[in-house]
């Protein structure tokens, strides 16, 4: 029976004794891996991956991500009544900005209206 590969064994050791060619063990991204980094290390690197992953396919499943709703959207129940110096004041800031866009006016002035209603 073969020894368990310790954990703290480092990438360049563990080619070394698995008699591979430098440069065979790469990043979950598909990198090469650097030789002095951990076995450990790389496996939590693996795990976050993974991680990352499965959290996207299950917010694809969920009915808001099919719907076209955005997780962090403000809900139309939260919205609280806008004053009418909250209206001035928010056309002025993005009209006075010079990187403002036309787009991006017509997108908050018709902000304004939703939650003025």
């Amino acid at each position: 029976m073969a020894r368990k590969i310790r954990k703290d064994i480092t990438v360049g050791g563990l080619e070394k004794k698995l008699k591979l060619a430098p440069g065979s063990i790469v990043n979950p991204d598909g990198r090469d891996a650097r030789s002095d980094k951990k076995l450990e290390t790389l496996q939590n690197d693996a795990a976050k991956a993974l991680k990352k992953i499965a959290a996207k396919k299950t917010a694809a499943k969920t009915p808001e991500a099919k719907a076209g709703v955005k997780k962090n959207a403000v809900q139309p129940k939260t919205i609280k009544p806008v004053t009418a110096d909250q209206k001035t004041a928010a056309l002025r800031k993005v009209k006075s900005s010079p990187k403002a866009t036309s787009s991006m006016v017509k997108k908050v002035q018709a902000a304004i209206k939703k939650t003025g209603k």
